[in-house]
C-alpha cells in the first residue's frame, strides 16, 4: 500500500520499494481524507504522526503512478478504489488509458459505489451511487475497447455517439475490477470487469464459507455469459492485526486507533447482531453511507471508540501471532482468491512490522 500524502518523494518511492521486495502490485488508493479522526492523530495514539504531519493530506494518486512507473519495469499499480460519482466515466476511462501507456500496461483500476465522507461534504449526492457505478462499468468497458463513437443508454448517463478515440496502450485492454458485495456487483464483474475486490473478514461476516458461496456466485455468472471464470481475479483486501504474544494482542485490542476503524470497516452494522453485538451508531448503518470522520472532535472520537466492544475485534480483524493470522487467511484462499492485498494495522500503532512470514507463507499458496 502506498503513502500518497506528503513528502511527495515517499509516494513515488512506494512502488519502487515495492518492487524491490519482489511484490506483485502496490496500491495507491484514491482518497480525499483520511480513515480516522485527525484529533487521534497524535504520538500518542499513533507513530505515524512522527513521519506524515497530517493523514488527511492526499495527492492525486496518478502523478505518483506515473512516476512511479517511470523508476520500474514489472510491478503493477492499483488505481483505486475510485468512485463514479466524483468522476464521470468519460474521465474515468481518460485516465485509465492514460495510465495505461504511462506504465506500459501495468495498471488495474477498480471502481466502487463511493464513501459519503468524499463526497457530501463537497457539495455532491451520492443518492442513485448503485445506478451510476453500474453504467459507469459498462461505459468505461466499452471507451476501452472501441476508438469508434459509442452510444449508451443507461439508468443514469446515456451517450450519444461519445468519442473516447484513445487506444489502450498493448493487446490487452486495461484492467478493470469492481470492488463491493452482492449480486450486482458480482453481475458486474462477471460480465464486464476483471476482477473483484471484497474485504475480509468483516465483509465476508468473519465467514470463509460465505466468501467461498460468493466466489462460486461470481464463476457461474461468468460462465453463463460465455467468459472463462479463472481469468476473473478475486482480489481480497485482508485486515490484520499482527502481535508478538497475547499480551501485545490485548494492547492492541484495548488501542482507540484500532477499535475506530472496527467500528468503521463494516458493510452493514446488522451483522454485530451476529455476534451478539451491538455496533456504536446502532442498526442498518455502514460506513460508505454514512460516516465523515474528520468531523469527530477528540472527545466523541473516544466515545465512539468506548463503546466499540473489544470482542468485535476479532470478527472484524484477522488478528493474532504471524501463525494464527495465516491459519485464519488460508480458507479464504482455498475458498478462490486469487490475489492478495493484505493490510496490518500493528505498525501503526507502535509495535513492530510482522507481516513478512504471513506473505511468504500466501505467496506459496
Amino acid at each position: 500500500m502506498a503513502f500518497d500524502m506528503p513528502p511527495y518523494d515517499l509516494a513515488v518511492a512506494s512502488g519502487v520499494f515495492a518492487e524491490q521486495q519482489g511484490w506483485d502490485f502496490v496500491t495507491h488508493f484514491d482518497q480525499t481524507n483520511g480513515f480516522y479522526p485527525p484529533s487521534l492523530h497524535a504520538p500518542e495514539f499513533t507513530t505515524f504522526a512522527n513521519v506524515i504531519p497530517n493523514m488527511d493530506a492526499f495527492f492525486d494518486p496518478v502523478a505518483a503512478i506515473v512516476a512511479g512507473a517511470m523508476q520500474t519495469s514489472s510491478i503493477d499499480f492499483v488505481y483505486g478504489v475510485i468512485d463514479s460519482i466524483r468522476r464521470p466515466p468519460q474521465v474515468i476511462a481518460q485516465t485509465m488509458l492514460t495510465l495505461d501507456h504511462a506504465t506500459r500496461g501495468r495498471t488495474i483500476t477498480i471502481v466502487a459505489s463511493g464513501e459519503q465522507k468524499q463526497i457530501r461534504p463537497y457539495g455532491l449526492s451520492r443518492k442513485g451511487a448503485n445506478d451510476k457505478l453500474w453504467d459507469c462499468v459498462h461505459i468505461v468497458r466499452r471507451f476501452c475497447a472501441s476508438d469508434e463513437p459509442v452510444s449508451y443508454e443507461g439508468r443514469v448517463w446515456t451517450l450519444d455517439r461519445a468519442l473516447m478515440a484513445l487506444a489502450p496502450y498493448g493487446d490487452r485492454l486495461p484492467r478493470l475490477w469492481v470492488a463491493g458485495g452482492g449480486p450486482e456487483v458480482r453481475h458486474l464483474v462477471a460480465t464486464q470487469a476483471d476482477g473483484w475486490l471484497t474485504y475480509a473478514p468483516g465483509a465476508t461476516e468473519d465467514d470463509p464459507e460465505l466468501y467461498r458461496e460468493q466466489v462460486d456466485d461470481l464463476r457461474k455468472r461468468a460462465k453463463d455469459v460465455g467468459r472463462d471464470p479463472d481469468e476473473i481475479a478475486c482480489c481480497v483486501e485482508l485486515h490484520c492485526i499482527i502481535g508478538e504474544d497475547e499480551n501485545a494482542l490485548d494492547e492492541l485490542r484495548d488501542h482507540p486507533i484500532i477499535r475506530w476503524v472496527t467500528m468503521m470497516c463494516v458493510p452493514n452494522s446488522d451483522i454485530w447482531k451476529k455476534w451478539g453485538l451491538a455496533h456504536p451508531f446502532g442498526d442498518n448503518w455502514a460506513y460508505s453511507a454514512k460516516l465523515i470522520p474528520y468531523q469527530f472532535s477528540r472527545e466523541e472520537a473516544l466515545d465512539v471508540c468506548d463503546r466499540t466492544p473489544p470482542e468485535a475485534i476479532d470478527h472484524m480483524w484477522f488478528i493474532g501471532t504471524q501463525e494464527q493470522v495465516f491459519d485464519r487467511i488460508k480458507p479464504y484462499a482455498d475458498a478462490g482468491m486469487t490475489d492478495a492485498l493484505l493490510i496490518n494495522w500493528s505498525p501503526a500503532v507502535g509495535m513492530a512490522d510482522l507481516t513478512q512470514d504471513v506473505v511468504a507463507e500466501l505467496r506459496a499458496l
